[in-house]
């Protein structure tokens, strides 16, 4: 830049030397004024479109030699010497603007830095560190079409549905690894992802959904007294099925009732269970003393939990006293069980049955007050109808 103002200047005091040794200054012709007012205005337009930072040098030189030009048209010096200032000062001024031009074209051919080379400039890109050939969106970040958070080139499950939780590869979550994804379990199963196991019936939720078909939610799928985790695991029975083996008495009461196998189906019996109820009675007596309300309370316990049994509560006498009277006060000691049992433990009256048999059917002797007090006794017979 300081070359080419020292060479204007240089060209500029050179032509005033020479003019001022030639005498006085004439006007140009309008012919001259007219060439030189044109290389000019080209001049001006190559500043304006940026040649003192494109071409500095030629923008000097162009306006000296049509300087030089104009002066020597002043002096009247031969028209050809004349012609050829112009000449030149055009080819000056014409090397300017091709110089401009380049500058301009190569100004815009410039692509802004793209770091990673994604297609997205820097100043734009708002994730810079995108690896090599990851297709990215318009601020180039990694394309993520399921929009779960996992960019497409990491995301192993590309499809998960919007809103899903997922994993780090962008799969559904599976929190408690049940084998149930959290999508699922909320959404589809209502069950616990935090927990793998809802039901607590000792099978995973996914087992029992893709496995065992059973409720996730029911430790009980088929109603049948034996939770689906002892069916599977311990006892090898559907948890489908309450009555396994087809022999008409469902599994739980041959497993907690009978203690029958539930596998057999020729050891079920409609009789399931008697129960030696420890109730002993005071003499002539129908009234069950508090200390047995355990006992009365263990038959209610299997009622409730089986409903489908029903029960003959059997009361029995010792020998003392008619066989009429004996009979009589049987059956009111049944009566005064089945009475605690609707009444205190809210068992169905219809699932109920009282027997009187007096003494006719002794355990122990009647000779001896031991033996008599054995055979003041209730049963209760649970049965399967």
């Amino acid at each position: 830049m300081r070359r080419s103002m020292r060479f204007a200047v240089v060209l500029a005091a050179a032509s005033t030397l020479f003019l001022g040794g030639c005498g006085a200054v004439n006007e140009l012709s309008r012919a001259d004024a007219d060439r030189a007012a044109g290389l000019e205005g080209r001049i001006a337009a190559a500043r304006q479109a940026g040649a003192e930072t494109c071409a500095p040098r030629d923008l000097a030189r162009a306006e000296a030699l049509v300087e030089h030009a104009r002066h020597e048209a002043m002096e009247f010096h031969d028209p050809g010497q004349v012609d050829r200032r112009f000449q030149t000062a055009a080819e000056a001024v014409g090397e300017l603007e091709k110089k401009v031009e380049q500058c301009r074209a190569a100004r815009a051919r410039a692509v802004p830095p793209d770091a990673d080379r994604d297609g997205v400039v820097d100043d734009a890109d708002r994730c810079p560190g995108t690896p090599s050939g990851v297709a990215v969106d318009a601020v180039g970040c990694p394309r993520d079409a399921d929009r779960d958070g996992v960019a497409d080139y990491l995301d192993r499950c590309p499809d998960t549905p919007g809103g899903a939780p997922v994993d780090a590869e962008g799969c559904l979550a599976d929190t408690d690894g049940d084998r149930l994804t959290d999508w699922d379990e909320t959404r589809t199963h209502r069950t616990d992802p935090n927990n793998p196991d809802t039901d607590a019936d000792r099978l995973w939720d996914g087992d029992e959904v893709q496995k065992y078909h059973t409720d996730p939610l029911r430790p009980d799928t088929d109603g049948d007294g034996l939770g689906d985790g002892d069916e599977v695991l311990t006892y090898r029975t559907d948890p489908n099925n309450p009555d396994t083996d087809g022999g008409s008495v469902s599994d739980g009461l041959e497993v907690a009732v009978a203690g029958t196998d539930p596998l057999d189906p020729a050891d079920d019996v409609k009789q399931l269970k008697c129960v030696d109820m420890q109730i002993n009675f005071d003499t002539d007596s129908d009234v069950v003393k508090p200390e047995y309300l355990a006992e009365v309370e263990r038959v209610a316990q299997y009622l409730k939990d089986f409903p489908e049994l029903k029960v003959v509560i059997q009361g029995h006498t010792d020998n003392r006293g008619t066989t009429e009277y004996n009979l009589d006060l049987s059956l009111r000691r049944a009566r005064s069980v089945i009475q605690l049992l609707a009444g205190r433990y809210g068992i169905d009256p219809g699932r109920l049955k009282a027997e009187g048999f007096g003494s006719s059917q002794p355990i122990a002797t009647n000779d001896t007050e031991e033996g008599r007090a054995r055979n003041r006794r209730i049963y209760a017979i649970l049965r399967c109808e």
